[in-house]
């Protein structure tokens, strides 16, 4: 993936530039590895980051990550903390990455009663403890990644969670653009700018 992926639109098609090279491209993710994707985006967007997620990017993770475009960091672990709270922790500077904010101009109203309906009729509030504001881009891409879960491992039917799980992309992840833009030109870390990133890419290419 091009390291410009900060400037791409997420309603836009990605393009790729033609190469002459006949090394193959690297294999799409899975439904499983894509779920796997989502959610731990999400984690990113809604928690500073820990040890042990730093310790997961170096992990089994780290292949899947950075063939979409993620950024092992090289940063120090305060300094990473750091960019989170002033990207999407400070009030002064933070990135308000809720829905209603970006497309209704306050927080609140019709997008969060929508997911707490999304996340009651799934099952997914049932399953997974939410702390955070409904409509927080983190618990809307989790509740995504939790669905192709679902849908990875239901067989029977995964028509139907498929269908789901389009329906809820359409009311609830194609708002990001603004918010992706702004993140990466806010952000200090080259690790938080390729979150940013990495999102774009994860919603132009999974849904």
């Amino acid at each position: 993936m091009e390291q410009g992926g900060c400037d791409q639109p997420v309603d836009q098609p990605i393009q790729h530039r033609k190469h002459t090279s006949l090394i193959s491209e690297p294999p799409q993710p899975t439904p499983t590895q894509l779920s796997l994707l989502f959610r731990f985006a999400a984690r990113l967007w809604l928690r500073e980051l820990d040890q042990p997620t730093l310790d997961e990017l170096g992990g089994p993770l780290s292949e899947t990550w950075t063939a979409i475009g993620g950024v092992i960091p090289n940063e120090s672990l305060e300094d990473l903390q750091a960019d989170f709270c002033q990207l999407l922790a400070h009030p002064k500077s933070y990135i308000a990455p809720f829905q209603s904010v970006w497309t209704t101009g306050e927080l609140g109203g019709p997008s969060v009663s929508s997911m707490q309906n999304w996340m009651s009729e799934t099952g997914y509030a049932a399953e997974v403890a939410v702390d955070e504001i409904s409509d927080h881009l983190g618990v809307q891409l989790d509740l995504y990644g939790w669905m192709i879960g679902r849908e990875a491992v239901n067989e029977s039917c995964q028509s139907i969670v498929s269908e789901v799980a389009n329906r809820f992309a359409m009311e609830h992840l194609r708002w990001t653009d603004n918010l992706l833009q702004r993140a990466c030109e806010v952000a200090t870390t080259e690790f938080y700018r390729s979150v940013a990133s990495v999102t774009r890419e994860l919603l132009a290419s999974g849904l």
